[in-house]
């Protein structure tokens, strides 16, 4: 990328950017799957002791999962990127 012209700091908002989407994508759908399960298994129980199960959101959980996962994604691209981008673009190319 830097050899066809942009510049580092875009490179490692690219970086930045592309983690930050697989962090949000896959956290989103563990807490879904894990919320439909979660609520399926509940459900199932409730009708063998009659008992009403409300779906409860875990929102706490949820906004917790984000945040540090945001957390993560930045301090795992950054650094690393950060790193990749101070070498010279023919070293870059013999390391790959």
């Amino acid at each position: 990328m830097r050899a066809i012209g942009l510049t580092k700091n875009y490179i490692t908002k690219l970086y930045i950017y592309e983690a930050f989407i697989l962090v949000i994508a896959s956290s989103f759908g563990g807490v879904m799957i894990g919320t439909i399960v979660g609520w399926s298994i509940s459900f199932q129980r409730s009708m063998f002791i009659n008992i009403p199960t409300p779906l409860v959101f875990p929102w706490r959980e949820f906004v917790f999962i984000f945040a540090v996962s945001i957390g993560c994604a930045f301090l795992s691209t950054y650094g690393p990127s950060k790193k990749l981008m101070g070498r010279s673009i023919p070293d870059i190319a013999r390391l790959y």
